[in-house]
């Protein structure tokens, strides 16, 4: 029976300065999750803004677009694309990762303090 249930079941009985310290340690963990996140789309951000400056530098430049800087673009923007993949990919790591990280200390000390 975890903590928590036997404090429902048996409210005389709960170990409620853990539950407390159980309830800091979720949001704790949940304000890393939505730091890490809030760095990750930043990021991202950042860089989409970058990739439209330098579209508006191109479109506003004042001359033709010659092939070279039609290559050019393709590349950035095929760059840019694999970056934002990549980060999307890695957000569900990043914002699991101090859940796990709680999870897995908590585990370890309730299992230390049975031992």
């Amino acid at each position: 029976m975890t903590i928590m249930s036997r404090a429902a079941c048996h409210p005389a009985e709960g170990d409620y300065a853990e539950i407390g310290d159980m309830m800091m340690e979720k949001a704790v963990a949940a304000a890393k999750v939505n730091q890490a996140l809030v760095e990750q789309w930043s990021a991202v951000l950042i860089d989409t803004s970058e990739q439209a400056q330098h579209l508006r530098q191109l479109m506003l430049g004042g001359r033709p677009l010659h092939a070279d800087d039609i290559l050019e673009l393709a590349e950035r923007w095929t760059a840019h694309g694999m970056r934002m993949l990549t980060r999307t990919m890695d957000a569900g790591g990043l914002a699991l990762a101090p859940v796990h990280q709680q999870a897995t200390a908590n585990a370890r000390r309730l299992s230390e303090q049975v031992s």
